[in-house]
């Protein structure tokens, strides 16, 4: 049994929250919590992918696989914790145990201001149509940020 969250909750005391999902389930979770009423983001990004019979359509590439970032107070994360689709809530291990004598991490979390510039982070990172219209799939490849290696 699913419940729907209160409308009447305030948005000062809710954080972004990183809940763990299986992975290539991001999108349906995502949707799912829509449709709940709450609000979830899942870094992605449209990309236009060639498949082997020369085909060439739309996919949505996932920046972080099987995690979607889920606006909540610490009610709504206490109920949403019993919903089948989201596995577990992240811990941040960097910060200090929060309860002597247990090792209790606290939940990862990120504030509107460090969730607006991942979104902002996200859509720089796109290609914008009109170059993509312009150029082969080889060309663009090729200007996209490549991934660094340590």
């Amino acid at each position: 049994m699913m419940m729907k969250k209160d409308d009447h909750a305030t948005t000062v005391d809710r954080l972004w929250y990183v809940a763990q999902v299986l992975p290539r389930h991001e999108i349906k979770v995502r949707e799912r919590l829509t449709l709940l009423g709450y609000e979830a983001c899942v870094p992605s990004q449209k990309e236009t992918h060639r498949w082997k019979n020369r085909r060439t359509g739309q996919v949505e590439k996932i920046f972080i696989p099987g995690v979607v970032f889920v606006r909540l107070n610490d009610e709504e994360r206490n109920l949403m914790v019993n919903f089948p689709f989201i596995k577990k809530f992240l811990v941040n291990r960097a910060l200090p145990v929060g309860k002597v004598g247990r090792a209790v991490h606290p939940f990862a979390t990120y504030n509107d201001e460090q969730m607006t510039r991942l979104q902002q982070r996200m859509e720089t990172t796109a290609i914008s149509p009109e170059l993509a219209s312009q150029y082969p799939l080889e060309v663009l490849e090729s200007l996209k940020p490549k991934k660094q290696t340590i």
